[in-house]
């Protein structure tokens, strides 16, 4: 037997005797003689085919002698013909009856009395019909319940499927971006960190402030089958996609073909969620309002160039600055420097950041409008100051005549200013001494990891900066320290590993090195990290260290860097102290307020101009993500600077994006609750929970069900539904997805009996698990890429 299960599905069987008993349903003074089935006087053998209705069939039977050979199902009879003697083939060409939906074609074959039959072969092909054009079967359509032609497929409008390598006709009318591809690591409470989900809104806040009030449409790239997104890191995964939900900007999502199996090395559980993100993000799409709830509105931030595909936006400077207002419930808005001159895209923004060492104008209008919408009543708050970049000659500024696009904007304010760039000088290299290296051949893997001892007794008294980095940085297999210990006397000093909440107490300068899975401090390559201990007068001092692969460790009784220390001009700011590489910049303009002061200079003023001000802080967004506390320390900047510009600064313990029944949230800093009756559609089971508890660093995508609990229908799907019938006595999907994975379904069934049942599309019955809560039902069943008619009643 051939059989083409699908969505037009068609069959083709050839019985040949003596292997026919799978088809042969009836025999009366018959039996098997030789090859064929010999049929006695006034005997026959039925033969039964399984068939849906509308269907035309083609059979063919070769036989020889004397009688009939009828055609029937259920609803009655479809042809005859008379044999007559000799071997012929006899062939037929009919239309299975409309009702039922599924039927049994019988090919009888009656003998005459005091005459014989041979039956040699029975060929039947059948196929559906698929009159509408709509690629569906009418048959298949007749098993959900409906009448051919009246139900049309559900078309994806706010998905496209692309192969790789593949690409569609684009227009300068389309934006197409990128998410769930990981993320750049970003200085963040002192270390470089992967933030998914701030990386993420920030990335697509930046392509969301590309189309925002144009007719630019924006499709996001998305792979939820790739290995990122199914193996350890599918959390993170998730809550990027979730990210991308609270932009009403996103037209749609651009993803790879579902596969059509699913390979062996993803875990069915993360295929079944992947599925489901997928049919949510399909829905939500099309829902384009969205409402926030969240911190304080109206803060936005200037960035240039469009950032590149996974890399979040292209400024660390800035992503310093903004992922601690995320992790605190603040929604930013991305504005394009190069848009900041068109009419209404400042419109409803408060107060905007900018961090010129990174974002540079590129023409005059752009600076113009800057310096217009201040005088209008807006505030800028400008983060650095100038670096080597603005020296190049063929830049704007430099050709309109300025040193910098700083002072390009300040005269364009009219504000009269002298700005003082300083770098910091770092410590000469003579000033490191070398504690002990493992490694001169490449070490990849742990195996060699040990305790090792260093003595610092020679450094009683003093304080030490003990340094770590890979003695092999072209290996790229650099230190691995998984645990810390300081003594002195015997009494413990330090005992700590990374990660923990004493680390940052001696953390003192981390420059690109990460924690691992494995909860170790790794320092790969060029990166590095140092730790200051204060050391006692004692006898004896040990440092001890659980270290692995090729390190280098080394002392220095002088910091990497110098700290210096901004002073703040009133009590309600923060001293920040400045430990790394970063610049600072003096600001002498008269009449301004300064609020931060280095060494009784201003690095950091206020200049109101009419409605409107500038505010100028020295230092750049970097500054604070390298100290373990500088996220809080910026957020109390920012809210001086909010209470300036008249601005009530708000944090939020969540943002949430609602798009009509959909819910996108991400927690922040406490748990929160989710107020109503929802369905979570990353869980497995798609369970229905009422008042959800948003926990910290933790996405959700919930469907709110209170209302769609009043009727029945399918509430969500991990499957593809390519056809829906619903009335209110039965409720019928054709449903799609790859094979090996699990289907769910979670479907409202207030009025219904609460029974499921499962067939192909040519109605053979399939296994269906059902779960009853409450007034819903809970169906799992294994998908097929072939279709399957899924009937709730």
């Amino acid at each position: 037997m051939q059989r083409q299960v699908g969505l037009v599905p068609a069959l083709r069987w050839q019985v040949v005797p003596p292997s026919e008993s799978p088809f042969l349903i009836q025999a009366e003074r018959s039996r098997i003689e030789g090859r064929a089935r010999l049929v006695g006087s006034r005997g026959r053998a039925v033969y039964g085919f399984r068939v849906v209705s509308g269907m035309a069939v083609s059979v063919v039977v070769q036989a020889s002698g004397a009688g009939r050979i009828r055609l029937r199902t259920e609803a009655g009879g479809l042809a005859v013909r008379s044999l007559v003697r000799g071997v012929q083939s006899y062939r037929f060409t009919v239309r299975i009856p409309l009702q039922p939906a599924v039927q049994t074609l019988q090919v009888v074959v009656e003998s005459l009395r005091r005459t014989q039959i041979r039956i040699f072969s029975v060929e039947v092909a059948a196929s559906d019909r698929d009159e509408d054009g709509d690629g569906i079967g009418d048959g298949v359509e007749r098993l959900l319940g409906a009448s051919a032609g009246a139900l049309r497929p559900r078309s994806a409008t706010t998905l496209r499927f692309l192969a790789e390598g593949e690409s569609v006709p684009r227009s300068l009318q389309e934006v197409v971006g990128q998410v769930g591809a990981g993320c750049a690591p970003i200085p963040f409470r002192g270390e470089s960190q992967s933030l998914p989900f701030a990386c993420a809104y920030l990335q697509c806040a930046s392509l969301a402030g590309l189309t925002r009030q144009s007719d630019r449409q924006l499709w996001l790239r998305i792979n939820p089958f790739s290995e990122v997104a199914t193996a350890g890191r599918r959390a993170d995964y998730m809550a990027s996609a979730i990210a991308s939900a609270m932009f009403g900007e996103v037209h749609g999502y651009e993803l790879p073909p579902i596969p059509e199996r699913v390979p062996d090395s993803m875990l069915l559980e993360d295929v079944s969620a992947s599925l489901s993100l997928v049919r949510a993000l399909e829905s939500l799409a099309e829902q384009r309002t969205v409402t926030i709830d969240a911190g304080v509105e109206g803060m936005a931030a200037l960035f240039g160039e469009m950032p590149p595909a996974g890399q979040g936006v292209a400024s660390e400077d800035l992503m310093a600055l903004l992922a601690p207002l995320v992790h605190a419930g603040v929604p930013v808005q991305m504005i394009p420097i190069q848009r900041a001159g068109e009419p209404n895209l400042l419109r409803g923004v408060r107060l905007l950041m900018w961090t010129p060492e990174s974002v540079k104008p590129q023409r005059e209008s752009e600076v113009d409008a800057l310096a217009q919408w201040v005088r209008q009543g807006g505030w800028l708050v400008i983060v650095g100051g100038t670096n080597d970049l603005d020296a190049l000659a063929e830049t704007p500024w430099r050709q309109a005549g300025f040193a910098s696009p700083l002072h390009w904007l300040l005269a364009k304010c009219d504000v009269a200013a002298e700005i003082h760039t300083e770098p910091a000088p770092p410590a000469p290299p003579e000033a490191w001494r070398e504690l002990g290296r493992h490694g001169d051949q490449p070490q990849q893997g742990t195996l060699n990891r040990r305790w090792v001892e260093f003595d610092l007794s020679a450094y009683a008294g003093q304080t030490v900066y003990v340094r770590f980095r890979d003695s092999l940085p072209e290996t790229g297999w650099g230190a691995r320290l998984r645990r810390v210990r300081l003594e002195a006397d015997g009494r413990t000093l330090a005992a700590f590993s990374p990660g923990t909440p004493a680390e940052p107490l001696f953390l003192y300068h981390e420059q690109g090195s990460q924690r691992n899975a494995n909860g170790e401090r790794a320092a790969d390559g060029g990166a590095s990290f140092t730790y200051r201990f204060p050391l006692p007068q004692a006898q004896r001092i040990t440092l001890r260290v659980e270290i692995a692969q090729e390190w280098l460790v080394e002392l220095s009784t002088t910091p990497p860097y110098p700290e210096r220390v901004l002073n703040p001009t009133r009590p309600d700011l923060p001293a920040i102290p400045v430990r790394r590489n970063e610049s600072l910049t003096r600001y002498t303009i008269e009449g301004s307020e300064p609020f931060y002061l280095w060494q009784g200079a201003p690095v950091g003023v206020i200049q109101r101009m009419g409605r409107g001000g500038l505010a100028l802080l020295g230092v750049s967004g970097r500054a604070f993500g390298n100290l373990p506390r500088g996220d809080e320390m910026w957020r109390a900047v920012l809210r001086y600077l909010c209470a300036q510009a008249e601005i009530r600064y708000r944090e939020r313990a969540r943002i949430l994006a609602k798009r009509g029944d959909w819910v996108a949230v991400w927690g922040t800093y406490r748990i929160t609750t989710l107020r109503g009756t929802y369905l979570d559609v990353l869980d497995p089971r798609l369970p229905i929970q009422s008042d959800i508890p948003i926990e910290p660093n933790r996405a959700g995508l919930f469907l709110q069900v209170d209302a769609r609990l009043q009727r029945a229908g399918l509430l969500h799907t991990n499957a593809r539904v390519v056809l829906q019938h619903e009335t209110p006595r039965a409720l019928s999907y054709l449903v799609q997805g790859p094979e090996g994975a699990h289907g769910i379904a979670r479907i409202a069934i207030r009025g219904l009996k609460g029974q499921a049942t499962l067939t192909d599309t040519l109605g053979n019955p399939l296994p269906v698990n059902t779960q009853r809560e409450r007034e819903t039902l809970l169906v799992r069943w294994n998908l097929s890429p072939a279709g399957q008619v899924l009937t709730i009643r």
